[in-house]
């Protein structure tokens, strides 16, 4: 499912204008990664895209329906925002609760929401965190749970905010493979220039809530010039 992002302006109550004229476009499928300095804008525009700040300006389009208030339901079940932090999106007493969550405040019938969840499991295998709570797990283990709650809800546009925070280089392979595999539509903000590389196609460069750079992660990453200009390290 495609993802436009037209000029969008988010401005915050206190002035402070976020995201400044942001343009892209993902097509379906693309695996796009968000690249910026702290302060960037790139969390503020992942939570725009999901409908959870206003836009003062632009648009945002998912797979043609536009995101508004009236639209909200819509566009929460076609796109999911993998949180930097896993335990923010596990606070249940198990994991299948955590998972079980978004398709129950859906009003799906029990059996419907058991099957989604089972299948999630299996899909990332982790059928074993199934009776787990998120208190006993590994920071790998929490984080492909954060996922299955996600895609729980069966989305189309995947938003991930810094996915390999915390995780071990264990832990950290497995997402790489993981993600490569997903057939989703991703958009990937992280400072993990090399884990970006494996996993991305494309990557835009974010400076002062605005595009500040875009092409292949080869030629941007490895550009000490063009990384520094915009307040980063290059690998």
């Amino acid at each position: 499912m495609m993802l436009d992002i037209s000029k969008l302006v988010i401005v915050y109550p206190d002035k402070t204008k976020a995201v400044d004229k942001f343009s892209l476009t993902i097509n379906t499928g693309e695996r796009i990664a968000l690249v910026g300095p702290n302060g960037a804008g790139k969390t503020t525009l992942m939570l725009a895209i999901m409908g959870v700040l206003p836009i003062t300006e632009g648009h945002i389009e998912i797979g043609g329906i536009r995101v508004e208030k009236k639209t909200l339901n819509e566009i929460r079940s076609r796109a999911g925002l993998i949180f930097q932090n896993p335990d923010d999106q596990l606070f249940m007493a198990t994991i299948y609760d955590d998972i079980a969550f978004g398709p129950r405040n859906y009003g799906l019938a029990e059996e419907d929401v058991r099957k989604r969840v089972e299948q999630t499991l299996l899909e990332l295998d982790i059928i074993r965190l199934k009776e787990r709570s998120s208190l006993k797990l590994s920071e790998g283990e929490k984080r492909l749970a954060a996922i299955a709650s996600v895609l729980s809800m069966q989305p189309s546009v995947l938003l991930f905010d810094e996915p390999t925070a915390f995780l071990d280089l264990k832990a950290r392979r497995n997402l790489i493979r993981l993600l490569n595999n997903m057939p989703y539509t991703k958009l990937i903000a992280s400072h993990d220039l090399t884990f970006l590389e494996e996993v991305c196609g494309k990557a835009v460069l974010m400076k002062d809530g605005t595009v500040f750079a875009q092409g292949l992660p080869k030629d941007l990453f490895h550009n000490k010039k063009l990384m520094e200009d915009c307040g980063l390290e290059a690998i």
